[in-house]
């Protein structure tokens, strides 16, 4: 080998040393930013339970829970509605026919939907699973039929 051939050969090398040199502080610099980020989530969430076990008010204890909740982003979990806790199909097709039975002003139609389909865990949505994963509501599904139940009574 030459000497142009070995400092071409130490020059590719140290540049490529450079580059994963710069790759790994790269890395590490993300590590310790994700590194903090969960602490400092972590701590506020330990605020925030404080809060709530010392709230006076309803309002200000659901404050701290939607905060709490945001921090844990239950929100996803909330809103997939396929798992095995509960009939999600079922509550689903009930809610969407009370819907259309409400726009088309069928109150015979929502008198039966309702005497027959509003019993106690109906589809199991009652399920205490369902009531853990957050402390403020349960699936949006679920959230969403017992609104549309009250309107549709109101209706």
């Amino acid at each position: 080998m030459t000497s142009k051939g070995i400092a071409r050969f130490f020059t590719v090398l140290l540049s490529e040393t450079y580059e994963c040199s710069v790759k790994f502080v790269e890395i590490c610099q993300w590590q310790l930013t994700s590194a903090k980020m969960y602490f400092k989530t972590q701590s506020i969430k330990a605020e925030l339970k404080k809060k709530m076990k010392y709230a006076v008010s309803y309002q200000e204890w659901k404050s701290y829970a939607d905060r709490y909740d945001h921090l844990r982003d239950v929100r996803i979990w909330k809103e997939t509605h396929q798992t095995s806790l509960y009939d999600w199909e079922y509550i689903k097709n009930l809610t969407q026919a009370l819907k259309e039975a409400k726009e088309k002003h069928d109150i015979k139609k929502i008198m039966l939907l309702i005497r027959s389909n509003c019993v106690r865990n109906l589809a199991n949505i009652l399920n205490p699973a369902l009531y853990t994963k957050s402390y403020v509501g349960t699936k949006s599904l679920i959230e969403e039929f017992q609104r549309e139940v009250i309107f549709s009574i109101e209706f």
